[in-house]
């Protein structure tokens, strides 16, 4: 279901794909994905996402690239929905 993350690269190269992913963000009417930064998106509820904890996306493994990039630099969980059906959560602790 979801891809596994590859750790073999340093932090920095890490940091760069990340901000490389976070520039194809789109609007949320363009969005066919969406990445929930919040526990509760991991767990599969999209219902209580603030604007600034979505992130919208129009390809999927992009969507799924860049919940692995944010759980991995910010030490967080994410989920991943296909508006709004829930796809998986993403750990990379």
């Amino acid at each position: 279901m979801i891809p596994s993350y590859n750790f073999d690269r340093n932090y920095d190269q890490r940091n760069t794909r990340y901000n490389e992913l976070a520039d194809k963000q789109v609007t949320k009417a363009k969005g066919k994905y969406c990445v929930v930064t919040t526990r509760n998106g991991y767990d599969g509820n999209f219902c209580d996402s603030f604007s600034n904890n979505c992130h919208y996306f129009t390809n999927r493994q992009t969507a799924i690239a860049f919940a692995q990039h944010y759980s991995d630099i910010y030490d967080h969980v994410a989920g991943v929905f296909k508006m709004p059906v829930f796809i998986g959560g993403v750990s990379c602790r």
